[in-house]
């Protein structure tokens, strides 16, 4: 008789288990800011990610909390739909960068190629040596827009033109896209969704982007708008 009662006892419990078991997958999974958690880096990882990190202007002490974050298993702020804290541009030598600061340190910027004018007479512009694209009348030629973050890039190749009276901006050749990421995979499609400005708005062109961080994906868009002779990017 005890083993029958101590067996209709125990079912409860094993149900309760089951039910708690389910409630905590469902307190955990749908935040979509935790990945499986990893053991630390090896030297090589954490050797690129700090590369990266460095190029993003960010300090020391921040990568060493940042690289903790990832290693625990958590996704960056600038990984998440987090609003940032501060956005600046900077130009740096053949390129214009927006960066956008995020509340636990980390970074996201995006780099237009700036034009260089071609001097007369000469083959390859000293500039462009250094990412600028070069300048055929109000066309900007070979231009790459990248996006970035401490752990992946990826960006895309145009040309576009520059509207002055006419208010007809146009971009051609979507090209060369393409994407990295130092913790996985990831993948990238795009195109030219306006090839000219009109009255529904700028020239424009995107890409949609996917890295995988352990289990889950960091995926987004940006592009560029060409409007007369303003350029922006998102």
């Amino acid at each position: 008789m005890r083993s029958v009662l101590a067996g209709r006892v125990a079912a409860p419990y094993r149900i309760l288990a089951a039910v708690a078991g389910m409630l905590l997958l469902l307190v955990t999974l749908p935040t979509g800011r935790a990945f499986a958690a990893t053991s630390q880096f090896d030297p090589e990882t954490v050797s690129a990610l700090r590369a990266r990190m460095v190029d993003g202007g960010i300090d020391a002490a921040t990568q060493d909390s940042l690289i903790a974050k990832l290693e625990a298993g958590q996704l960056l702020d600038s990984q998440t739909d987090a609003k940032p804290t501060g956005t600046f541009t900077v130009q740096r030598p053949g390129v214009s960068r927006t960066v956008s600061v995020f509340h636990d340190g980390s970074r996201k910027w995006i780099d237009v190629e700036t034009p260089a004018q071609i001097s007369s007479g000469a083959g390859v512009n000293s500039a462009a040596a250094v990412g600028s694209c070069p300048v055929s009348g109000l066309w900007r030629v070979g231009c790459t827009i990248t996006i970035s973050d401490p752990v992946s890039s990826a960006g895309f190749t145009i040309d576009y033109r520059i509207a002055l009276t006419k208010h007809d901006a146009s971009i051609r050749e979507y090209r060369s896209p393409f994407c990295v990421n130092t913790l996985g995979g990831c993948s990238v499609s795009g195109g030219i969704k306006r090839a000219t400005q009109n009255s529904s708005g700028p020239a424009w062109a995107a890409m949609t982007y996917s890295a995988n961080i352990g289990i889950v994906h960091e995926s987004g868009e940006f592009g560029i708008r060409i409007q007369d002779s303003s350029i922006s990017t998102y």
